[in-house]
């Protein structure tokens, strides 16, 4: 983590920013900033480690891409994952962040999380043996088979 740190001090000083101003920009304490930089890393929330990356990824942004190293480029490629806005003070936009391939899948995800825990081996087995029913009589008549419209 030591390493991390370092990179995260020498990003922060090649911006030009003191701890102070990374802290503001990120929403976190000088004392985070200076612990992370450290290597200290291990006894800092994984939220503090997201956010002095996010603040350092909208400030790195700002910087023209062609003087930037090939690591740097890199970095930013990785957090424009995190839907970054032009403007640091904003927070990053989620909107279109999809956590699974499909919305269908959202619905029987909530479902199985509202279960007791006791029923949801049932569940897996009761949901696997509908999907392959459905697979098989799809198969057996050559279509494709469509899921019911998801209810709002």
């Amino acid at each position: 983590m030591h390493d991390l740190g370092a990179l995260v001090r020498e990003m922060r000083e090649l911006l030009g920013l003191s701890q102070e101003q990374l802290a503001r920009i990120a929403k976190v304490s000088q004392g985070a900033v200076s612990r992370f930089e450290r290597g200290d890393a291990l006894s800092t929330p994984w939220i503090i480690a997201v956010k002095i990356r996010v603040a350092l990824a909208v400030r790195l942004r700002q910087l023209d891409a062609d003087v930037l190293s090939e690591d740097a480029r890199r970095f930013l490629t990785q957090t424009s994952l995190y839907g970054l806005p032009d403007d640091p003070a904003l927070p990053p936009r989620m909107e279109s962040l999809e956590l699974l391939p499909a919305p269908e899948l959202t619905t029987i995800v909530r479902a199985y999380t509202r279960l007791p825990e006791s029923a949801r081996r049932k569940f897996v087995a009761i949901m696997s043996a509908v999907a392959d029913t459905l697979g098989n009589d799809a198969d057996a008549a050559g279509e494709v088979c469509e899921l019911p419209a998801q209810r709002t």
